[in-house]
């Protein structure tokens, strides 16, 4: 079974809960999926307060509950609470599927020399924690990195939160 930490934006939860099914139904298959709702205003904070430890604890308690449901292999489908990956690998029960793995791969397979990077402060900030090696980070100015990410939140917040 495979476990899904969503309501970090419901939006992007439903993107990928139909993108899951529909790779499934693609290959014949049936999913077998399981769901965890987290808190986006609570991973917001811990995130941008850069509070790694708790963050990790926190999503740690989701991750446990995928595992109790029958979880084998789970993933969090978001950009912010990547930064606490390293903290998160080293207290999660089920195998994490990891995002900035799967994109920094991409982006080499790619030849991605320049990238700009868009959405929460905390994930513009660290362009994209650190992960794009290889490629320069086009950094915004103070306040276009104000905007983006006010709009950012807003959209996340607003999204049935």
């Amino acid at each position: 079974m495979f476990g899904l930490v969503a309501g970090l934006g419901v939006g992007g939860g439903i993107f990928y809960y139909e993108s899951l099914v529909d790779a499934h139904l693609a290959r014949g298959l049936s999913p077998n999926l399981l769901m965890v709702h987290a808190d986006v205003r609570r991973v917001m904070r811990l995130a941008q307060e850069r509070k790694a430890a708790e963050l990790a604890e926190y999503l740690t308690g989701l991750l446990q509950r995928l595992a109790d449901g029958g979880a084998e292999l789970a993933t969090i489908p978001a950009f912010s609470p990547q930064i606490c990956v390293a903290e998160l690998a080293a207290m999660t029960p089920v195998a994490l599927v990891g995002l900035l793995d799967a994109i920094a791969a991409e982006a080499a397979r790619r030849r991605l020399r320049r990238v700009a990077v868009f959405g929460a402060r905390v994930t513009m900030e660290t362009g994209l924690f650190g992960r794009l090696d290889g490629c320069d980070v086009i950094a915004l100015r103070s306040e276009e990195t104000n905007l983006v990410s006010d709009i950012y939140v807003r959209v996340v917040e607003e999204a049935k939160a």
